[in-house]
Parts: C-alpha cells; sequence; structure tokens
C-alpha cells in the first residue's frame, strides 16, 4: 500500500518532472553499475568458467546448425554477403560500365566491401541475431529463476550469464566478420565475371591493387565495437529485476 502524495496545485508539473527525471537517472545508474560489472567480471568468467565461455561461442557462431530457425551467426553472414556483393556489383559494374570501365568495379568491390559494407553486416548481423538470443535467454532465466539458483550455489551469476557472453561475441565477431567479407567478395566476383561477362583477369587485377592487410585490419576491430551498446542494453534489460 502506497500514501498519495499532495503537491498543491502550482507544483505539480515540478513534481511530475521531478519524478520522471529521477527514474530516468536511477535507470542509468543501473545500467552503468551493471555493465561495469559485468566488464569488471570478465577475468573471473576466463578462470572459473572456461567451458561455459566455449558454449557460448560455438551457440553464438553455429547455433543448433539450422538455417533459418535456431541459426547461429554465421549461417545468415553467408546470406547477408552473397546478398551484399551482388549488389555491389551489378551496381557498380552497371555505373561504370557506362563511362566504358567495368573492369574498375574490382576496386569498388575491393574498398566497399571491406571498408563499409563487410563491418556492418557483421555488427548488425550480431546485434540483431546473437544480441535477441541473449536477451531471450537471459530473460528465461530471470522469469523461470535460474538467475537465482544460480546464486544458491555458489556462482557468481553475473560472471557466469553475461560477462561469459561478452567474452564470447568478442571471440565470434572476428570469424563472423571473415565470413561476411569472403563471400562478398565471391558473390561479386561471380556476378562481374559470369553474369556481366568481364575478364576475370582484369577484375582480380585491379582488386588486388586496392586491397591491402590495413584495409581489412581496420574494419575487423570496427566491426567487434560495434556490436556492444546494444548487446549489452539489452541484457541490462533482460536480467533487470521484474518491477513491483
Amino acid at each position: 500500500m502506497t500514501i498519495a502524495r499532495y503537491r498543491p496545485r502550482g507544483v505539480r508539473t515540478l513534481g511530475t518532472a521531478y519524478d520522471a527525471l529521477r527514474v530516468v537517472i536511477a535507470r542509468l545508474g543501473h545500467i552503468t553499475s551493471f555493465a561495469v560489472s559485468a566488464i569488471a567480471l570478465i577475468p573471473h568468467a576466463l578462470r572459473a568458467y572456461p567451458k561455459q565461455t566455449i558454449r557460448t561461442v560455438t551457440d553464438l557462431t553455429w547455433g543448433r546448425g539450422a538455417v533459418i530457425v535456431g541459426g547461429g551467426t554465421s549461417l545468415m553472414m553467408v546470406v547477408l554477403g552473397l546478398a551484399v556483393g551482388g549488389t555491389v556489383a551489378v551496381q557498380a559494374f552497371a555505373t561504370l560500365d557506362l563511362l566504358g570501365m567495368g573492369p574498375l568495379t574490382g576496386v569498388i568491390a575491393a574498398l566497399a566491401n571491406t571498408r563499409e559494407f563487410a563491418p556492418m553486416l557483421a555488427a548488425a548481423g550480431f546485434a540483431v541475431q546473437a544480441g535477441c538470443r541473449m536477451t531471450a535467454e537471459i530473460g528465461a532465466m530471470r522469469i523461470t529463476e535460474e538467475i537465482d539458483a544460480l546464486e544458491a550455489l555458489g556462482l557468481r551469476s553475473i560472471s557466469f550469464v553475461v560477462s561469459t557472453r561478452i567474452i564470447a561475441g568478442v571471440i565470434a565477431i572476428v570469424p563472423i566478420f571473415l565470413i561476411a567479407i569472403i563471400v562478398s567478395f565471391f558473390a561479386a566476383s561471380t556476378i562481374v565475371t559470369l553474369s556481366q561477362g568481364d575478364a576475370a583477369g582484369t577484375y582480380e587485377h585491379y582488386f588486388q591493387q586496392f586491397l591491402s592487410p590495413q584495409t581489412s585490419s581496420h574494419p575487423s576491430a570496427r566491426s567487434s565495437c560495434s556490436w556492444r551498446p546494444s548487446s549489452s542494453s539489452t541484457a541490462t534489460r533482460a536480467s533487470s529485476p521484474p518491477a513491483g
């Protein structure tokens, strides 16, 4: 039972705004403290729960091996890589061929796929597929009181449930990025050489000229940093205690 607060007519608006601001600040404080705790417990998760971390990496990357329902992020990256690589090849070749420079499509494929589309695909794919998976799993564990059972067994729930998933995400994002970029390269090369009829040697020449190790290393680090805000916020919402 709560007692209703009485506020004079002139200060009701200010009181409502103050209550809303207090709720927002409390929520931000909870999210910040949760994120700091999850990151700080990463060394403990590596020492105490290595098997759980490896199991989580496998689950995030491959899932149950299904293509659609229950599939991992890597299988979705294959589909997205084919779509993006083919789209870049078709649009770039159609535009450059108007100027008689169709073979320069290899330049566009080497730069656009590597610097922009592959990191975006890896980050978005992980945030959508793996982030939703984390949210559903942690939320279900909270509802069924599995997290309370872990604490009753003497396990540190944040380290076992959240920190292991953060480690798995950092590990899994690298092969996911490589899958996306390799498949997009294959799709672009196939479209240009087989569908558009361009010479494979000319395409490979321009492609190799503009592809360097530095071009591939920077986007991989970029994609590994992009998924963390969304996955951390969803895990925070799932692990929050129910209201009331």
